[in-house]
Protein backbone atom coordinates (compact mmCIF):
# COMPACT_ATOMS: atom_id res chain seq x y z
CA UNK A 1 0.00 0.00 0.00
CA UNK A 2 2.53 2.66 1.01
CA UNK A 3 4.64 1.24 -2.21
CA UNK A 4 1.46 1.97 -4.17
CA UNK A 5 1.38 5.28 -2.45
CA UNK A 6 4.87 6.29 -3.31
CA UNK A 7 4.61 5.23 -6.89
CA UNK A 8 1.65 7.41 -7.13
CA UNK A 9 2.91 10.32 -5.44
CA UNK A 10 6.29 10.14 -7.86
CA UNK A 11 3.60 10.05 -10.79
CA UNK A 12 2.26 13.53 -9.85
CA UNK A 13 5.40 15.31 -9.06
CA UNK A 14 6.52 14.06 -13.23
CA UNK A 15 3.21 15.43 -14.21
CA UNK A 16 3.55 18.43 -12.35
CA UNK A 17 7.22 19.15 -13.59
CA UNK A 18 6.22 18.39 -17.27
CA UNK A 19 3.26 20.54 -16.89
CA UNK A 20 5.82 23.69 -15.49
CA UNK A 21 8.34 22.82 -18.77
CA UNK A 22 5.56 22.66 -21.25
CA UNK A 23 4.75 26.23 -19.49
CA UNK A 24 7.95 27.42 -19.68
CA UNK A 25 8.46 26.45 -23.32
CA UNK A 26 4.95 28.23 -24.03
CA UNK A 27 6.64 31.47 -22.58
CA UNK A 28 10.22 31.04 -24.41
CA UNK A 29 8.04 31.05 -27.28
CA UNK A 30 5.67 33.86 -26.69
CA UNK A 31 8.72 36.10 -25.87
CA UNK A 32 10.88 34.75 -29.05
CA UNK A 33 8.02 35.90 -30.54
CA UNK A 34 7.74 39.03 -29.34
CA UNK A 35 11.29 39.84 -29.51
CA UNK A 36 11.23 38.26 -33.20
CA UNK A 37 8.16 41.28 -34.20
CA UNK A 38 10.07 43.70 -32.48
CA UNK A 39 13.47 43.51 -34.44
CA UNK A 40 11.10 43.19 -37.17
CA UNK A 41 9.38 46.88 -36.55
CA UNK A 42 13.24 48.27 -36.17
CA UNK A 43 14.47 47.43 -38.74
CA UNK A 44 11.45 48.83 -40.75
CA UNK A 45 11.59 51.94 -39.39
CA UNK A 46 15.16 52.01 -40.27
CA UNK A 47 14.76 51.33 -43.83
CA UNK A 48 12.12 53.90 -43.56
CA UNK A 49 14.70 56.32 -42.46
CA UNK A 50 17.45 54.93 -44.89
CA UNK A 51 15.07 55.86 -47.85
CA UNK A 52 13.63 58.88 -46.48
CA UNK A 53 17.51 59.93 -46.00
CA UNK A 54 18.44 58.97 -49.72
CA UNK A 55 15.67 61.49 -51.42
CA UNK A 56 16.70 64.13 -49.16
CA UNK A 57 19.87 63.71 -50.04
CA UNK A 58 20.27 66.01 -53.01
CA UNK A 59 23.40 63.93 -55.08
CA UNK A 60 21.62 60.83 -55.50
CA UNK A 61 19.09 60.56 -58.11
CA UNK A 62 15.47 59.76 -57.15
CA UNK A 63 14.39 56.74 -57.70
CA UNK A 64 11.17 54.12 -56.79
CA UNK A 65 13.03 50.91 -54.99
CA UNK A 66 9.93 48.52 -54.55
CA UNK A 67 11.84 46.28 -52.64
CA UNK A 68 13.11 48.70 -49.78
CA UNK A 69 9.32 50.11 -50.06
CA UNK A 70 7.81 46.69 -49.06
CA UNK A 71 10.49 45.96 -46.70
CA UNK A 72 9.88 49.18 -44.96
CA UNK A 73 6.15 48.15 -44.43
CA UNK A 74 6.27 46.69 -40.50
CA UNK A 75 4.61 42.95 -39.70
CA UNK A 76 0.93 43.01 -39.06
CA UNK A 77 0.81 41.80 -35.63
CA UNK A 78 -2.65 40.74 -35.96
CA UNK A 79 -2.38 38.72 -39.53
CA UNK A 80 0.80 37.34 -37.37
CA UNK A 81 -1.24 36.37 -34.39
CA UNK A 82 -4.19 34.63 -36.07
CA UNK A 83 -1.72 32.37 -38.39
CA UNK A 84 -0.31 31.35 -35.34
CA UNK A 85 -3.69 30.69 -33.65
CA UNK A 86 -4.58 28.29 -37.39
CA UNK A 87 -1.10 26.97 -36.85
CA UNK A 88 -1.45 25.60 -33.71
CA UNK A 89 -5.04 24.74 -33.63
CA UNK A 90 -4.03 22.58 -37.12
CA UNK A 91 -1.17 21.18 -35.06
CA UNK A 92 -3.51 20.24 -32.35
CA UNK A 93 -6.02 18.75 -34.81
CA UNK A 94 -3.80 16.83 -36.08
CA UNK A 95 -2.03 15.18 -32.80
CA UNK A 96 -5.06 14.56 -30.95
CA UNK A 97 -4.28 17.38 -28.11
CA UNK A 98 -6.74 19.76 -27.08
Amino acid sequence: MSQCLSTKAGQVQIYATQCRDDQLAELREQMTLELALLNEQKTAKVIQLLEEFRRDIPLVENRVDEQADAMAEPADTERVLEAIQETRAESERITGAG
